[in-house]
C-alpha cells in the first residue's frame, strides 16, 4: 500500500493510517482535496471531515476496485495515482 493510498483511507474513514512525520502525506492529500492549507487544528471540525469524506469518495472507490487477493501483485492500472503521477504517464 502506498502512502497516498493510506492518505485516501484516512480522509475517507477519519482513521489515521500514519505515524509520526508520515502524517504529512495526509495533509498534502487533504489540501489537494480542500484546495487550501490544512493544519491539525482544522481537524477538530466535523465539517472538515465531512468534506474530506465526500471529496475522497471517488479515490476510495477506485482504491477498493483495484484490491487484489493476498499474495497477488496489482497491475499498473489498478493503482490510484496522484495528479503529478498522471501527468508523467
Amino acid at each position: 500500500m502506498t502512502k497516498r493510498e493510506c492518505a485516501i483511507i484516512t480522509a475517507y474513514t477519519g482513521y489515521s493510517m500514519f505515524r509520526g512525520e508520515d502524517v504529512n502525506y495526509f495533509y498534502r492529500y487533504a489540501e489537494e482535496l480542500l484546495d487550501h492549507q490544512v493544519q491539525s487544528v482544522d481537524l477538530v471540525w466535523d465539517y472538515i471531515w465531512s468534506a474530506l469524506h465526500e471529496r475522497s469518495k471517488e479515490d476510495f472507490k477506485k482504491l477498493c476496485e483495484g484490491a487484489v487477493e493476498e499474495g497477488e501483485w496489482p497491475d499498473e492500472q489498478s493503482e490510484v495515482r496522484s495528479p503529478e503521477e498522471e501527468d508523467r504517464s
